[in-house]
């Protein structure tokens, strides 16, 4: 009946409140500036997911949507975003990372590591260990990861979809 759909509403935005909640109220003991980092691919786009623990405190998230290029896999496109993110004028204007942490394996993430540091002229630690210290944070950031990217590609469909019906209405060919 029409209660039972409202009521499974209502249950639902009291579901994701609380997980936003969560999110925000996530802490550890950790000290310092710690970004943690996801990806997720689809359809030959990927999401990547940027968590920013402040002294312990998640203060926010933001997603972005590299061009996919030749990087084939999860850490392909890790590493080549990392690059591009971290290794820009902008970022030594921003406060300093202590740790970046990975939800994928990294392969050459020695290579990685040394060339932030280099570039910050400080210690820069990257990791992909699932420890329990992070594995909360590296899910948290996984997810985000996919949700962006479900909603990324349903926003390009429905574009897609509203252009079609103009093409049709317009009467206008392929």
């Amino acid at each position: 009946s029409k209660r039972d759909y409202e009521q499974a509403a209502y249950y639902r935005d009291q579901i994701i409140q609380l997980r936003k909640l969560q999110e925000t109220q996530c802490v550890s003991g950790d000290e310092g500036n710690t970004d943690v980092i996801a990806v997720a691919i689809n359809q030959d786009i990927a999401a990547v997911s940027v968590l920013f623990i402040r002294q312990g405190l998640m203060i926010g998230k933001r997603a972005y949507f590299p061009k996919m290029g030749i990087a084939s896999d999860i850490a392909e496109v890790l590493a080549a975003f990392m690059m591009q993110y971290y290794l820009n004028e902008e970022r030594l204007s921003h406060a300093p990372i202590d740790k970046i942490i990975l939800s994928d394996k990294l392969p050459n993430k020695h290579v990685v590591e040394t060339l932030l540091q280099n570039y910050f002229k400080r210690k820069v630690v990257v990791s992909d260990f699932r420890g329990a210290l992070y594995k909360q944070w590296q899910a948290m950031a996984k997810t985000n990861a996919q949700y962006e990217l479900v909603a990324h590609l349903s926003e390009k469909e429905s574009a897609l979809l509203k252009l079609k019906s103009i093409q049709t209405v317009l009467h206008l060919k392929n």
